[in-house]
């Protein structure tokens, strides 16, 4: 017998909040990123040109980890779809012996 319990609904949501999420960060970080433009733009300096070899490493694992969210959602959708057409294939099934 099952242990566990799977809320279709629920994991349409949770597909939903994580591009919700990664939209918000996407933005959050486009607007650090203008302000800290601002401030590389008015100084120079050797930290200045580490900041920006560090920054783009850092927007490469900003790319991976929204890649990663992408891949999540797909997955939770593909979930909720398999899942409502065996209920429904489990629903037939039901319907033919009444």
């Amino acid at each position: 017998m099952a242990t566990y319990n799977f809320s279709p609904n629920a994991a349409l949501d949770t597909g939903s909040e994580l591009t919700f999420v990664t939209q918000q960060l996407g933005t959050s970080l486009d607007d650090l990123w203008s302000k800290v433009q601002l401030f590389l733009n008015a100084n120079q300096s050797i930290s200045r040109d580490t900041y920006n070899a560090a920054q783009a490493k850092w927007a490469e694992g900003q790319t991976e980890m929204n890649a990663a969210l992408g891949q999540g959602v797909v997955a939770l959708n593909n979930i909720h779809a398999e899942y409502v057409l065996a209920d429904n294939k489990g629903a037939s099934v039901f319907s033919q012996n009444l």
